[in-house]
């Protein structure tokens, strides 16, 4: 085998060997993120992370026809988990007495917070 058919094969397998460890260095990051913050994105974390605002009272506001609503409910499975939250389509007279004059939000503690919220800045905001 000549020199550079050697060459282009030391290359091939070091840059396999850089995804590797790329890989295992970002799985590794996530596991010390979890450890230190105590929070999980698995599953079951979401569901008891999900029962720790309906017991702190955290309620949720979205729309029907709000974008930004659809990308703050797949955080929460769809709120298919017990999230509670009022569709202001469906109950416009809630959202009119709560003061919500954008979606999606949520009220904590009578604080309302517009915008579309990651679960770790839910998180820090609850103390869930």
């Amino acid at each position: 085998m000549d020199k550079r058919g050697i060459n282009r094969k030391l290359r091939v397998f070091l840059t396999l060997i850089a995804c590797i460890v790329f890989i295992l260095s970002v799985y590794s990051l996530t596991l010390v993120i979890s450890n230190l913050t105590g929070y999980s994105l698995l599953q079951n974390s979401i569901q008891e992370f999900a029962a720790c605002l309906s017991d702190k009272g955290v309620v949720f506001y979205i729309d029907d026809n709000c974008q930004q609503c659809e990308e703050q409910k797949k955080l929460f499975d769809n709120f298919d988990m017990n999230i509670n939250y009022i569709n202001c389509n469906a109950n416009k007279y809630a959202c009119h007495v709560d003061s919500v004059d954008f979606v999606p939000s949520f009220k904590f503690k009578e604080k309302l917070y517009k915008g579309v919220f990651s679960l770790n800045q839910i998180a820090e905001i609850t103390g869930c």
